[in-house]
């Protein structure tokens, strides 16, 4: 997964730019390729994390990768001769197994099970329906209010849904038709990033609440053994 970001430095000779790779703990990362990209210039880094090029000063695009984590990329405008640090580079950690993960110090946390149960209501010829949380049969999985980023390694097909204060996900009911309208329905705006090694990642900005991450084939997926139990995975978020 690339990161972009755009550092303006205070026009040729040869200048060296140098900085540290360190992993969401703040720990320095060895070993992590560090390279000016169209150029033959590249180095790794030190136990220290550390690195430093010399390159000529101009627009340079500075790729930082190494195989257990998301590749990042700094584009940089050096223009004076004398030598820069960059701050640290917080490089994420990919996850190692399948699944869906959210991103907590910049390293893959898996999320505990959940469970939506549904609930049908008959008057007469009308017919509706809730899918809300049961929290007998679901582990919270704390967030903080604000931006949140999940890590989708090969993970079966999911929805996000901002559960209502009943705890529902999703309500609908029977028309006169036959057909079932929707009542109910909060999903938050996700942005997918690009794919690396089969790994997506997911930004989405998070109100003080509650959340379910359904699982996905069209609609809900249902427990083998239960058709009304659906499974996905509970997000509570506090200030």
């Amino acid at each position: 997964m690339r990161f972009f970001f755009l550092i303006l430095l205070t026009a040729c000779s040869p200048a060296r730019i140098g900085g540290t790779v360190v992993d969401g703990a703040g720990q320095p990362i060895s070993g992590v390729s560090v390279s000016v990209d169209g150029t033959s210039v590249s180095t790794s880094t030190s136990e220290n994390g550390q690195y430093a090029l010399d390159f000529t000063p101009g627009d340079q695009v500075i790729k930082i990768s190494h195989p257990r984590y998301f590749e990042r990329i700094h584009t940089i405008h050096l223009s004076e001769q004398k030598p820069h640090t960059l701050k640290p580079t917080v490089l994420v950690k990919k996850p190692t197994e399948d699944g869906l993960f959210v991103l907590k110090m910049d390293s893959p946390i898996p999320l505990g099970a959940g469970s939506l149960t549904r609930d049908t209501q008959r008057q007469g010829p009308a017919k509706k329906r809730r899918f809300c949380l049961d929290k007998n049969k679901s582990k919270p999985n704390a967030l903080a209010a604000g931006p949140a980023r999940f890590a989708d390694k090969n993970a079966r097909p999911w929805r996000l849904f901002k559960l209502d204060d009943e705890g529902c996900a999703y309500r609908d009911a029977r028309d006169s038709n036959g057909r079932w309208v929707v009542e109910y329905r909060e999903r938050p705006d996700l942005v997918q990033q690009d794919s690396e090694d089969g790994i997506a990642l997911h930004d989405v900005e998070l109100d003080k609440g509650e959340y379910f991450i359904a699982d996905w084939a069209g609609f809900f997926v249902a427990q083998p053994d239960d058709t009304a139990r659906y499974t996905g995975r509970w997000i509570r978020v506090d200030d």
